[in-house]
């Protein structure tokens, strides 16, 4: 599964959005904007984080992925 990242002016995550599958054939997702300073990345989601319930253990697993993009 692909996710969007968001990050604020520091790096820090502020929040995640799912990707939706564009061969699903419909319009395309929401827009998504981090504000001034910010940062939008698109990580593939291993299986593992997939079934993340905690928010804030897969932020600090994500935060891995975003460092320095």
């Amino acid at each position: 599964m692909k996710i969007h990242v968001i990050t604020d002016e520091s790096g820090k995550i502020i929040g995640t959005a799912q990707i939706p599958d564009p061969s699903g054939g419909g319009p395309g997702g929401p827009r998504i904007d981090a504000g001034p300073g910010g940062k939008v990345h698109a990580i593939e989601l291993s299986k593992e984080l997939e079934a993340e319930r905690d928010p804030e253990k897969l932020h600090e697993a994500l935060a891995k992925h975003v460092r320095g993009a």
